[in-house]
């Protein structure tokens, strides 16, 4: 059996229970819940790229090769609860992981939640998208991470033509709810 290396509160996150059927305003709130701090974003990001729980959702890899766990750990949610409880804490820190998890991972959940996630981690997640976002627009797509997060932390709409045609001061910043003193100097 497998054993991994995680320490409580983060070793909770492994039995939570499932994740399906919320949304993000139904979303626990782990650092109340399981008293996590800023301490615990090292663990929290390990827990997110943790390659053992990953094979759970290769659909590749045949279920008689997938590693052997406690049965009471939910190897498909422990990520998720994981990257949730990082953008509660608004781990920046987080940011380039979870921009890796998002490109690497071809899963749904990664496509719904983590642009949830950037947003409430906050503005510094366009610091770090913004090379992303300087993609020609022919090559962006419609997928991409700066594509699906930017509108989640400026509480607008994006698109990649208006990205294209508003290169020097982009409208869809200035037409954000997100006040300008909180984003204007990461222009």
């Amino acid at each position: 059996m497998v054993t991994l290396p995680y320490q409580p509160p983060v070793s909770d996150l492994l039995t939570y229970g499932s994740c399906e059927g919320s949304t993000i305003k139904s979303w626990p709130n782990y650092v109340e819940a399981l008293a996590l701090t800023a301490d615990h974003i090292p663990a929290l990001i390990e827990l997110v790229q943790d390659a053992t729980l990953w094979q759970f959702w290769d659909e590749d890899i045949p279920e008689a090769d997938l590693p052997e766990l406690d049965p009471a750990i939910e190897p498909f949610s422990a990520p998720i609860h994981a990257w949730r409880a990082l953008g509660q804490l608004k781990a920046i820190a987080a940011i380039p992981v979870l921009i890796q998890v998002l490109v690497q991972q071809d899963v749904d959940w990664c496509w719904e939640e983590l642009p949830e996630v950037f947003g409430l981690i906050g503005p510094a997640a366009i610091a770090l998208s913004k090379p992303r976002s300087q993609t020609p627009t022919s090559q962006m797509s419609r997928s991409s991470p700066s594509v699906t997060a930017l509108p989640k932390l400026l509480g607008c709409t994006l698109t990649a033509a208006t990205i294209a045609s508003e290169r020097s001061r982009p409208a869809w910043l200035c037409r954000s709810s997100t006040p300008r003193r909180e984003w204007q100097h990461l222009l």
